[in-house]
């Protein structure tokens, strides 16, 4: 983490790209806070199986693929990565067995 700080505040201090680079880092920080916690409220969910599940995050939109071992399942997963704070939107690639 406080390497991600460092280059934070390194960015800022690059002139004129600084502005690019320090909104792309920042999404970078976000998705990963983002992915985080989606794993966590999988994993806390005992109507899922989250360790099934992988979660990638890119811009606010989650992706989401794996198999599960049925349609409620999945849906369930849905609507727990929608009810995530700062989901922007939910891809799915995720399978039934």
């Amino acid at each position: 983490m406080m390497a991600l700080r460092l280059l934070l505040l390194l960015a800022l201090a690059s002139g004129a790209a600084s502005a690019s680079c320090a909104r792309t880092i920042d999404t970078t920080i976000q998705d990963a806070a983002i992915t985080a916690a989606v794993q966590t409220a999988l994993l806390n969910d005992t109507s899922v199986d989250g360790a099934k599940v992988d979660v990638r995050t890119s811009a606010g939109v989650v992706h989401l693929s794996g198999a599960l071992a049925s349609e409620d399942e999945a849906s369930r997963v849905l609507a727990i990565v929608r009810s995530v704070d700062e989901v922007r939107g939910v891809e799915s690639d995720l399978r039934t067995d």
